[in-house]
């Protein structure tokens, strides 16, 4: 029987190490690629605000990657009734200057509106500004929670 030559052996060498070592790898790879991939949900806070001429006002922010938001807020109690509004606009995370420790300010500027200011409690909540940076005194909630 003929010896095979250096170059078959080199070939069977090849296939052998591809079995071993390439497929199992390249299965696991498969059985990942099967599995669900991770969503990114952007965070969403949401809340129930106070309402000079209202009962109250349902509010929820949506943070986009990026920069932009969806700001929905569904006003309980007017005297024409139940109105909702949604906007959409350019957020940012700036420092607040007068106390640095008290945490970040999230500006929102809707797109044709009045820009909205809270204070960044950490990644769970945000608290609700007046129109010129400061929190707003009241005894009513001025919180939006992070959903899960």
């Amino acid at each position: 029987m003929p010896r095979p030559s250096d170059w078959s052996r080199a070939r069977a060498r090849a296939t052998l190490f591809a079995l071993v070592v390439w497929i199992p790898i390249a299965c696991a790879g498969d059985a990942r690629d099967a599995a669900d991939p991770p969503s990114i949900v952007p965070p969403r806070y949401a809340g129930t605000l106070p309402c000079l001429d209202c009962a109250a006002i349902d509010t929820r922010v949506t943070l986009f990657a990026g920069d932009s938001f969806l700001l929905e807020e569904d006003y309980r109690g007017t005297t024409q009734g139940d109105r909702t509004y949604r906007s959409r606009g350019t957020w940012a995370s700036l420092g607040d200057a007068a106390s640095p420790t008290s945490g970040r300010i999230l500006m929102l500027s809707p797109n044709g509106g009045e820009t909205r200011r809270f204070r960044m409690l950490g990644d769970s909540a945000l608290r609700q500004l007046d129109r010129t940076g400061r929190d707003v005194r009241s005894t009513s909630n001025t919180l939006l929670l992070r959903e899960p």
